[in-house]
């Protein structure tokens, strides 16, 4: 329904009712929140759906900052035991996959834009600056509370690489790509064994997933080529 004329102004209608339904924290549900924010990217209003994703990240942050403690994701923060309050929140963080889909709308929030990097107004450059700050390290929160529940995910540990890729610790960057793509090529040989096993080959299912993951392996082997390009031109 998309292409439909007035498919917009319906979904931005929609959208603002949901965000009128508020929970007993007096905040709307957390997936009214990471729908508005996914909207507002596309109607390039980057502001209003960083806005929108961070507070949807306030609502799991307690759940989401004691699991990644016990996996050491914690940003640089003191250790300290998780209260029983922070043990009720992570027993009732959203999806593994709702939790997927905010990172990467945090992280599209975080990217900077070309009017970003070059405006003269420095108040709302520093305030942009400001706000990446909060969505690199909401990611990392998030992606900690997916490693605590499953740290086999390729995706998640591609996801951490992009994190600190994007917030300038190459040497994590490096450390997260180098496995997510050691654990996409034993995947792919997995799969390729079973289908030969299975007598599969000519499995369309299996085909997509095959080159899905080769797309995924040769993103990632860019990324490190660009963090190898950028090393080598800091030393010359």
């Amino acid at each position: 329904m998309c292409f439909e004329e007035n498919a917009e102004s319906e979904c931005d209608a929609y959208v603002c009712l949901a965000l009128k339904i508020n929970e007993t924290d007096g905040e709307p549900m957390v997936d009214a929140l990471q729908t508005a924010s996914s909207f507002r990217l596309s109607q390039k209003r980057k502001a209003e759906a960083t806005g929108f994703i961070l507070r949807a990240y306030k609502k799991m942050s307690a759940g989401c900052e004691a699991l990644a403690q016990l996996v050491g994701l914690d940003d640089g923060k003191a250790k300290r035991s998780a209260e029983l309050a922070e043990v009720d929140a992570a027993s009732n963080l959203p999806s593994f996959e709702f939790r997927c889909q905010t990172v990467k709308l945090l992280l599209e929030c975080a990217a900077p834009d070309a009017e970003e990097v070059n405006t003269d107004n420095m108040p709302a450059w520093k305030n942009a600056e400001q706000e990446r700050i909060k969505c690199y390290k909401a990611s990392v929160h998030v992606l900690g509370s997916l490693m605590a529940e499953n740290d086999e995910v390729p995706e998640v540990w591609y996801l951490l690489g992009c994190t600190y890729m994007g917030s300038g610790n190459k040497e994590l960057a490096r450390h997260y790509f180098t496995n997510a793509l050691e654990m996409l090529n034993n995947l792919q040989q997995e799969m390729e064994k079973v289908s030969e096993e299975s007598d599969m080959q000519d499995d369309e299912e299996i085909d997509m997933q095959t080159q899905s993951m080769a797309c995924q392996m040769e993103d990632i082997r860019s990324k490190l080529e660009e963090l190898e390009g950028d090393e080598t031109a800091m030393k010359e």
